[in-house]
This record gives C-alpha cells, structure tokens and sequence, in this order.
C-alpha cells in the first residue's frame, strides 16, 4: 500500500530517532494507519497529529497523506 512506501521513503530520509508528525486531510483513519506503519519502522509513535487546513485539503483530496520529519545531515 502506499502507506508503506510513503514510511519507508521517510525512514530512509529521517534523522534516526528524532520525532516526527502524521499530518492528514479529513480522514483520521489514514492518519491512524500511517501512525501503525511507522511506529512499526521506527519503534515509537509520532510526536503529534495534524490536520491539514480546508483549503489545502479541498484541492488536494480528503485522503492525503503525509509525514514532516527532521531530515539526515
């Protein structure tokens, strides 16, 4: 699923051991699954949760997705 491919692409990226947010659109359940997966990778939940203001939201669809994290030096 994408969900995988969007945390491995992340892990890959990410500072190890640094905090990261699950930011979604209007459905929390894709948050919740991203959450899953990358807690799964990583070995801990993200740091918090959130949701993309109606605007952004409204062009780019109720089910996007994505992770903000601390990128490697």
């Amino acid at each position: 699923k994408i969900y995988s491919k969007i945390a491995l692409k992340v892990m890959s990226e990410m500072e190890e051991n640094s905090p990261y947010c699950v930011v979604y659109g209007s459905v929390e359940k894709d948050a919740d699954i991203m959450s899953d997966v990358m807690e799964k990778l990583c070995g801990y939940p993200p740091a918090s949760f959130f949701r993309i203001n109606p605007i952004v939201s409204s062009h780019s669809g109720p089910h996007v997705i994505g992770i903000i994290f601390r990128e490697k030096e």
